[in-house]
């Protein structure tokens, strides 16, 4: 599975905004919309079992299966039991739970409980219900966007991604994760100018930064990709593989001296490639090679390995 730049999902996020919401002020009296008003007052506060209160007493005021007892859910969201909420809400009639007040947050909500189980493949199938059933909040499509870039399908999440940038909802966040799969799919244009845009919203992720270095190497632009590069070993030390390719960019600039750092690192972590390119590094650090020769060297490496990976 590629974890790319997924987190856990916030259901408030995906909740609280809901235009389904504003209905309630029309249909039912005042005071049924003042409980919800200050369920969502103490929600965005963070004062759970206050909000948690105000919803009990809004629910109250009905009878069955309706739109608080999912909002209930919601608040309440990081302490389910998702597998026994998902056998409930699986007991609801089928055209109850399709019902045009009931059916995105429906959903939204189940979708959101596979995939805090990391089961990705039934969240992706209630996000595919929900938004052929017409219910196609943003939230739904970036869910199934996820869902799909989890699995590698990269060409299928970004529609997704691109429908989700048409509302409001987590703009920044989504065109971060848009970029991605632009990188994955190396449409390399697309991902660098997305992450161009929202990299500096990110000064402390370091996989961001790392993918915007990624970027910069990709249309040569090597001393601007070592500085992002830097910003993402900052952040995250340990990961061997920044600091493989990190090694490999200071080749090409010629700073043999710190690339052979980086390379050793990766080499000693059992990185793929690193002991090749160290070997290569160490060549030239012992003047048996020039920097040109290595660079031919290197590149004459990494093509013999694609043809392996190819089947040739």
């Amino acid at each position: 599975m590629d974890e790319g730049l997924y987190k856990p999902i916030n259901l408030h996020d995906f909740i609280k905004e809901s235009p389904l919401l504003n209905p309630f002020k029309e249909h039912y009296p005042d005071y049924l919309g003042q409980l919800l008003e200050r369920t969502f007052h103490f929600w965005n506060l963070e004062e759970i079992e206050k909000a948690k209160e105000q919803i009990a007493i809004y629910n109250s005021n009905f009878e069955g299966f309706h739109l608080g007892i999912l909002i209930e859910f919601a608040i309440d969201f990081d302490n389910l039991d998702a597998e026994k909420t998902i056998i409930y809400l699986n007991s609801i009639p089928e055209n109850h739970r399709n019902e045009p007040d009931i059916g995105d947050m429906y959903y939204r909500i189940k979708a959101a409980l596979y995939f805090s189980l990391l089961d990705i493949d039934l969240a992706r199938e209630e996000c595919v219900i929900g938004i052929g059933f017409g219910f196609g909040s943003e939230e739904l499509y970036y869910l199934r966007a996820m869902c799909s870039a989890l699995r590698n399908l990269h060409n299928e999440a970004i529609p997704d991604y691109i429908t989700a940038l048409k509302g409001d909802f987590k703009r920044d966040e989504i065109t971060v994760n848009l970029a991605y799969s632009y990188l994955r799919v190396r449409k390399m244009r697309k991902a660098f100018k997305l992450h161009k845009s929202v990299v500096d919203k990110f000064p402390d992720n370091h996989k961001i930064q790392y993918n915007t270095g990624l970027c910069y190497k990709h249309f040569r632009k090597y001393s601007k990709a070592v500085e992002y590069f830097d910003k993402a070993i900052a952040l995250n030390p340990d990961e061997a593989a920044y600091r493989l390719t990190r090694g490999r960019v200071l080749m090409r600039l010629r700073r043999h001296n710190e690339a052979q750092l980086d390379l050793v690192y990766a080499q000693e972590s059992d990185i793929s490639l690193a002991e090749e390119l160290l070997n290569i590094n160490t060549e030239v650090l012992e003047r048996k090679i020039t920097s040109r020769t290595a660079n031919k060297k290197v590149l004459k490496l990494l093509r013999r390995i694609y043809l392996q990976n190819e089947g040739y």
